[in-house]
């Protein structure tokens, strides 16, 4: 269940930005590998714990439990939380004849015969009936549901194993922290437009193949996660393009002032200039963690946080047992609360001296990392974000 998994030229996964951005390829392959960020890695976390729950057939915390002991992985109880109402929503789908299909490998030989698979997170079969494909997004940037290319990959890969012999394609994903109202949203279409899409993707495959590293580039939202938006053409072009608002002023507008329709714009455009900005940064904090200097720019330590110097020190547990007497429990359910929750709860129940010699025994303030900073100048950009704009 945990082996590496392989990774395909035209993957499910990446569906949606080589049919759009044919040229994507070719220069990811000339483009540095990118590390695994702690969004992607907490996102495997929860599929792992999703995977274990739904084979073992048991509870999300049954399933953490199983994988702290045998792995030593540690999940939050808000993961826990948030999987088990995924494996909740999938048993609901299932009746006693349907197959239900977990981490299932897809392949579209029948696309290209080495290059194209992916794994779905969940398939439900019914036999002559519905085919109905879910998907796990542990992250918080919303997905859309609607003609989802990943989706009808997976669709597809499935249906044309069981050929064709549905009546109806249902594809959902679910989001349980993108701040929407709907956790699950679903997409239902039939087999025939399913069906069309066998050739979307072949037309895409090929075209990848011929593609022009510089002319067959496309900016869009696929562009977001691609390790070669760094130097894309297209995303550069559209962020100069689209910073270049006509209002008429030399200077711009007050927010107050401008109309509906100015707002979508530019709301729309600054994502490509927010995305180019963020890969910018990212390409000035390389250079300067490999020795290189950027004038004026440095690295500074993130804010500070408070944490627990050691939860295993005999003092602090025997603290801990004793506070547990109180009337409200600053430590809930076996797990730490924050020490700056801890503080604010034993303020109701200690003296101010017995909580700051507490704080300063089994408390530490360390910064989780650096970040980019322009520095040696009378003014720090950091702040702008506090200022008013009129």
């Amino acid at each position: 269940m945990n082996a590496p998994k392989a990774h395909a030229r035209f993957a499910a996964s990446s569906s949606d930005r080589w049919v759009h951005c044919p040229a994507s390829l070719k220069r990811i392959k000339k483009s540095p590998p990118q590390k695994s960020s702690a969004a992607a890695d907490e996102g495997t976390l929860a599929h792992l714990l999703m995977e274990v729950a739904l084979v073992q057939q048991c509870s999300a915390e049954n399933a953490a439990g199983m994988l702290e002991e045998d792995e030593g992985h540690e999940f939050p109880e808000e993961m826990i939380n948030h999987i088990q109402g995924f494996i909740d929503f999938v048993r609901g789908q299932m009746k006693p004849h349907y197959e239900l299909l977990i981490e299932e490998k897809v392949y579209l030989d029948f696309i290209h015969p080495t290059e194209a698979f992916g794994t779905v997170d969940v398939a439900i079969v019914e036999p002559f009936g519905a085919l109905h494909i879910i998907d796990l997004k542990y992250g918080q940037g919303y997905v859309n549901h609607r003609d989802n290319p990943q989706m009808i990959y997976y669709s597809l890969g499935i249906a044309h194993k069981h050929k064709y012999d549905f009546d109806e394609i249902k594809t959902t994903i679910y989001q349980p922290r993108a701040g929407s109202t709907d956790v699950a949203r679903t997409d239902s279409f039939s087999v025939e437009k399913l069906k069309s899409w066998s050739k979307i993707f072949s037309d895409a495959v090929e075209h990848c193949e011929d593609a022009d590293e510089d002319k067959d580039v496309h900016a869009g939202s696929w562009c977001k996660f691609c390790p070669a938006k760094i130097n894309c053409p297209a995303i550069t072009k559209s962020s100069f393009e689209m910073a270049k608002l006509d209002f008429g002023d030399a200077i711009q507008p007050a927010p107050k002032s401008l109309t509906s329709d100015q707002l979508k714009t530019i709301l729309d455009r600054a994502a490509y200039i927010k995305l180019w900005i963020k890969e910018v940064e990212k390409q000035a904090e390389d250079m300067i963690k490999s020795g290189k200097k950027l004038e004026g720019w440095g690295l500074v330590p993130t804010r500070a946080q408070k944490k627990w110097r050691d939860i295993n020190d005999k003092n602090f547990v025997s603290y801990v047992a004793f506070m547990e007497v109180v009337e409200e429990i600053p430590f809930h359910n076996q797990e730490l609360v924050t020490p700056a929750q801890a503080e604010k709860i034993l303020k109701r129940h200690v003296d101010k001296d017995v909580i700051e010699r507490f704080m300063n025994d089994f408390v530490v303030t360390v910064s989780s990392g650096e970040k980019l900073s322009q520095i040696n100048n009378d003014y720090d950009l950091d702040g702008l974000d506090d200022l008013e704009i009129y």
